[in-house]
């Protein structure tokens, strides 16, 4: 709970700070809603309505003026929703415990708080304007105020399909615009015309056109509806017990289509799957696989039989072949890893990706492992494939081939989601910061997600932290916002840690410190760190994996890398060749 009172604070200040105009016009879009249409209503010339009345025309028009006042507010929480989704903080803050139930029902208090002051200010009109009298205010209040939440919920469901901000909230408006005009038809022709009454008809997401429809009957008669009048207070709590209903639902649609998407960025593209044969085909004809064939000893002695053992098996169409070909890859450049002291961690096996925007292997049959009590360094130029396969290795992007095993599962769309909480990331880029929060801000927000015994404040003076906590995310310098992101992810306490490139435009100061930070914390766990310098790998990596054009060069300790590879002296960090 107390992640999601920090969540709701942090978006409110985010969303004050960032866009204070929008929010305000957001913020009293209900009350200027209401007053165009008070005064609108008020020089339309309607027919009088009496106690022999079935349908009120009025109640039609106030049904359709309140799916108006809500309109702004839909289109803002599917923007808001869709945009967390689009940015990765959603899936990135999923990683540190805050599951979907937290997180929809952090969005939904956030936008119920939100619509409740100007739907106070509504109703305070809506009485003194005697639009409903005898009918008494808490009832009133409750109809509009759930059915804004309702609409909030519808939101937050659509929003739960689309990760595209514009057209998400886009998609919500016209929606519930749909709905609107479906319930106003139906209302209008089906019953008002016809002079038919709607008895439990309900024609929108909400029985609000029903409530509406008894409030105005109750003031064309002349009969108050109060906690007095047992029969339509009963009557009322049941229609008002069913909005809340409807709300319930649109949350749990929204968190059940959620589980199917914010693990679909791992999901492989269809044309990897349908490439399949293709990768495995580069994966068999590499220079470094080797086939073994053996005998298969089950059937060595079959021919002398009484029967002949070939006919049977063709017959039956099982085990057509003496002999089992064996598969093994043997490199060179590979160190064998004989013994260790921690427990495997990765274990990678044969990665390829392929951009759909382009036509290479941005990374090309890449094995390899990672172990407890070690920092894995992954190095090479700029554009050697770092970044792209750091991304599958902590499920950021999918392979488009092979293997991702970590801490014994199996890397896919719906690993993902036990996988991710098992891991921690210092990812590349700034989606896991609230920019326009302080730096204290960010670091109390996630560690209200996680339990953890770190201290995010410690941890950034160990890295030299240049900055002040009150600064606000946006105004730091590159360098401190990268060791922001390592102290947000040493806040979690897991056995892998992935940190891409962050030393980049750092002081030699500044890699001291984070190299004292990593190492005074590998026992019984693994980090995975990328770099474009081959000297930090070299001088800091308990083993180091050299790619070059998305392809493995080499992996080992610092001793077995520099025997095999060729380094300048004076620029070791760009020239590098096979010996």
């Amino acid at each position: 709970m107390f992640s999601m009172i920090r969540y709701i604070k942090a978006q409110l200040k985010q969303k004050v700070v960032s866009s204070p105009i929008i929010t305000l016009l957001s913020f009293i879009s209900p009350l200027a809603i209401f007053l165009i249409c008070f005064v609108v209503g008020k020089n339309i010339n309607i027919e009088k309505e009496d106690s022999n009345t079935i349908v009120s025309y009025r109640g039609i028009l106030m049904t359709s003026v309140s799916y108006a006042l809500y309109l702004v507010i839909v289109y803002n929480v599917s923007y808001d929703v869709a945009r967390e989704m689009e940015k990765y903080r959603k899936q990135h803050m999923y990683t540190y415990g805050f599951n979907l139930l937290k997180f929809y029902f952090s969005w939904f208090l956030l936008y119920s708080l939100f619509i409740l002051p100007s739907t106070l200010v509504v109703i305070v009109i809506v009485h003194f304007a005697n639009i409903f009298p005898g009918v008494n205010i808490i009832f009133v209040f409750l109809t509009l105020y759930l059915f804004g939440v309702t609409i909030v919920s519808l939101g937050l469901w659509i929003s739960s399909y689309i990760s595209k901000p514009i057209v998400g909230g886009f998609v919500s408006l016209v929606i519930t615009i749909g709905i609107a005009i479906a319930t106003f038809s139906t209302s209008y022709f089906c019953y008002y015309q016809r002079n038919k009454s709607k008895k439990n008809s309900n024609n929108g997401i909400t029985p609000i056109d029903l409530i509406i429809d008894i409030f105005m009957d109750a003031v064309n008669k002349g009969k108050p509806i109060g906690f007095s009048s047992e029969e339509k207070m009963w009557y009322m709590i049941e229609h008002l017990s069913i909005s809340v209903g409807c709300s319930a639902v649109c949350l749990i649609m929204a968190l059940i289509s959620d589980i199917f998407f914010i693990s679909i960025h791992v999901k492989r593209r269809f044309t990897d799957r349908k490439d399949r044969a293709y990768y495995s085909d580069l994966v068999l004809n590499s220079p470094y696989m080797t086939v073994t064939t053996i005998p298969n000893v089950k059937y060595v002695n079959e021919d002398g039989a009484f029967f002949d053992a070939k006919e049977v098996r063709q017959l039956f169409k099982v085990n057509k072949t003496k002999d089992i070909v064996i598969y093994e890859e043997k490199n060179n450049n590979i160190q064998p890893v004989v013994s260790r002291n921690g427990r495997e961690i990765i274990n990678a096996k044969n990665l390829f990706k392929k951009y759909e925007t382009s036509n290479e292997l941005a990374v090309n049959n890449v094995s390899l492992k990672a172990y407890t009590n070690e920092i894995l360094i992954i190095t090479g130029k700029p554009d050697s494939g770092k970044s792209t396969l750091m991304k599958m290795l902590y499920g950021r992007h999918s392979s488009s081939y092979g293997k991702n095993i970590i801490t014994g599962r199996e890397m896919g769309r719906w690993k993902w989601l036990s996988i991710s909480q098992d891991i921690s990331v210092a990812p590349k880029g700034d989606y896991v910061f609230m920019e326009h929060l302080s730096v204290a801000d960010n670091i109390k927000l996630y560690s209200s997600m996680c339990s953890t015994r770190e201290n995010g404040i410690s941890i950034l003076n160990e890295l030299n932290f240049t900055g002040s906590s009150s600064d606000r995310v946006e105004d730091l310098s590159d360098v401190d916002k990268a060791k922001l992101k390592i102290a947000l992810a040493l806040l979690k306490s897991k056995e892998c840690i992935f940190i891409e490139e962050p030393t980049a435009l750092m002081t030699d100061k500044d890699l001291t410190c984070f190299w004292n930070v990593i190492n005074s914390r590998k026992s019984k766990r693994s980090f995975v760190v990328s770099t474009t310098s081959m000297y930090e790998a070299l001088t800091y990596g308990d083993r180091i994996v050299v790619l070059k054009d998305g392809s493995v060069q080499c992996i080992g300790d610092s001793e077995f890398v520099k025997q095999r590879l060729s380094l300048n002296e004076y620029n070791p960090e760009l020239q590098v060749q096979i010996n």
